[in-house]
């Protein structure tokens, strides 16, 4: 009877055994219960990101948030050989940094196009203890770009005007500085701005459409580098798969740009998906349409230059910082520049689980081109593009959208720990079974007695029988 019921816990025990191994190796292969649940968690994260009340993703994108700038000036350390014509010496002043707090104000939204419409404003304090040893009273030369912007405007509608004013605008280099960019744009309210909201169609999620009321630009010379297109670098669509491109719109310089995929990197413990501004945006088929002129003509600047004065209003120059990616005659006039790939490059890192940006910064320089003029202050000095100011712009680390990140990264090791479950359970019934039949039956022990032993016949035998097993003499017969 024991065995009977032993016999059939061991068959019911190796049943359970052999079908958890093979749940456990179907489910390895094909990752049926991983895939599953991380379906499900994709499709909560594509809902929660769209831009509509009640949602994460709104309540996110439309919350204040914190940025974080760092300023670096380029000193100029010989301003009278300049005038003479000498090249100039810069040294590099930085980082200033700066906490920048972004605020939304929603003006309408329209369920018909999927779009909702709103204003920026962009609020700057000084960090102290970040800039460390650089302070906002800083003594630095720089060059004076209100003057020279004006001596090029009026170079442009007429020489005799040069002429005739071109010394009483002041001086190139000035003794105190202000930060000019900060100056004009501290507190100010940008917009408005149109992004799709990602419900009709996800993958317009966060794409502007209309900016200043406008869904398309007027400055450039065709009609596809005038057209409003990409995200504002702060909301992606959710992607399954990594594109290799992705659009970003910069309301700053009126052109769309992109960034490209480049890997996989991992920062606190979180996957995500590298993208970079690569050299490709600054190709002449990529912005052969950049270059306007008063008479629509293609005038381009060399390769790494971006001439903003139409969109931004302001006579300046853009590039990437220290001339990354631009053309290498630039750095003739400026030999101090040191473009390095890993420092100056823009780049994003968006999250591969839950497609939010996880990291990021947009870096820029601002630049003037100086040439001979024929008034007093310019008549020697050597043609070039000058560099002032780069500008290193993004997020910091946020707390809860890590916090968020991390349980949702929990929730899938959770998931990937128990598709072994089952398999290392039927591994261990069937451990249980081998040792059940392997261990030894305990017997009770019999002690032998070694037939060849020596055994002292007076401690087994009595005297009488003792006297039976004396040797005796041998007696001859008479």
């Amino acid at each position: 009877m024991r065995k009977s019921v032993k016999g059939c816990f061991t068959v019911i025990t190796f049943l359970c055994a052999a079908i958890l191994i093979t749940a456990g190796v179907v489910m390895m292969n094909n990752q049926t219960l991983s895939n599953y649940l991380l379906k499900r968690i994709r499709s909560v994260c594509k809902d929660e990101k769209k831009l509509i009340d009640n949602t994460k993703g709104y309540s996110i994108w439309s919350a204040p948030l914190d940025l974080r700038m760092n300023i670096y000036l380029f000193h100029v350390d010989n301003p009278n050989d300049v005038l003479t014509g000498e090249l100039p010496k810069l040294i590099e002043r930085g980082p200033y940094v700066y906490d920048i707090i972004l605020e939304k104000d929603i003006l309408s939204v329209n369920d018909i196009r999927d779009e909702i419409t709103y204003n920026t404003k962009k609020t700057y304090y000084f960090n102290e203890e970040e800039s460390g040893e650089f302070l906002e009273d800083d003594e630095i030369v720089l060059l004076n770009m209100a003057y020279l912007g004006t001596i090029n405007t009026l170079a442009g509608f007429s020489l005799n005007m040069l002429q005739q004013y071109g010394d009483y605008i002041g001086m190139l280099f000035p003794e105190e500085n202000q930060l000019f960019v900060k100056a004009k744009m501290n507190g100010t309210w940008v917009g408005p701005i149109t992004v799709n909201r990602g419900i009709q169609d996800e993958t317009k999620l966060g794409s502007i459409t209309s900016v200043y009321n406008k869904r398309k630009n007027k400055y450039w010379t065709t009609e596809e580098c005038n057209t409003i297109k990409g995200t504002d670098g702060m909301v992606f669509p959710f992607y399954n798969e990594p594109p290799s491109r992705i659009y970003v719109y910069s309301v700053e310089t009126c052109r769309a740009s992109f960034i490209e995929f480049k890997g996989v990197e991992k920062i606190n413990q979180l996957e995500a998906w590298r993208y970079v501004y690569t050299s490709e945006n600054w190709s002449y088929n990529e912005s052969d349409c950049y270059c306007p002129t008063a008479k629509h003509e293609k005038a381009c600047l060399p390769m790494g230059l971006m001439d903003v004065n139409k969109c931004m209003k302001v006579p300046m120059l853009l590039s990437e910082p220290h001339f990354l990616h631009a053309d290498s005659k630039i750095l003739n006039y400026v030999p101090d520049m040191n473009p390095q790939e890993e420092i100056h490059s823009s780049s994003i890192l968006i999250d591969t689980l839950t497609g939010k940006p996880v990291y990021g910064y947009k870096k820029m320089q601002i630049n003037m081109r100086i040439s001979p003029q024929p008034i007093e202050l310019l008549a020697n000095v050597t043609e070039g593009y000058f560099p002032i100011i780069w500008i290193s712009e993004g997020t910091t680390e946020d707390k809860k959208n890590f916090d968020l990140m991390f349980m949702i990264y929990r929730i899938r090791s959770v998931i990937l720990i128990l598709q072994w479950l089952p398999l290392v359970i039927g591994i261990c019934l069937l451990l249980l079974i081998l040792l059940c039949y392997k261990l030894p039956i305990p017997r009770r022990k019999i002690r032998s007695i070694d037939p060849m032993k020596k055994i002292n016949p007076t401690l087994v035998l009595s005297d009488t029988q003792e006297q039976y097993l004396t040797p005796r003499a041998h007696v001859r017969s008479k």
